[in-house]
């Protein structure tokens, strides 16, 4: 239980500034998510580093007990499964996935998806429910 509200602290408020970043700088992130579409070492990269935070999170927390705790097990999951699709996808199909991503409605809609889960982490973490 303490690890899941020390790790709903730290998501929480990650996921809030990344959720206001993204709706801040809209253009920024969009750049970036399709220059690592299109630059294999980018790819690699991040591949790598959510494949190490996916595993690293559902070896130390692979608990389903609660809503929060679910959460965070399903983001470490779903970490594992993007570095796994970086690292092994034909470079085309991952870009026809990126461009998909990278369409303005399905990015806003992430950026409030990203802002509402972050808040629901970060008020659990810090006691405020």
């Amino acid at each position: 239980m303490e690890l899941t509200i020390l790790l709903a602290k730290i998501f929480g408020v990650y996921m809030l500034l990344i959720g206001v970043a993204i709706f801040m700088n809209r253009k920024h992130f969009l750049g970036a998510i399709i220059a690592i579409a299109k630059e294999r070492f980018a790819q690699i990269i991040a591949g790598a580093m959510a494949l190490l935070i996916g595993l690293w999170m559902i070896n130390v927390h692979n608990d389903w007990s609660s809503g929060p705790a679910g959460l965070i097990t399903l983001i470490g999951w779903i970490g594992l499964a993007k570095g796994v699709l970086y690292l092994f996808l034909p470079e085309a199909q991952l870009a026809k996935i990126t461009h998909v991503f990278a369409e303005r409605t399905w990015y806003m809609v992430d950026g409030v998806i990203v802002i509402v889960l972050g808040a629901y982490l970060a008020g659990y973490g810090y006691g405020l429910w």
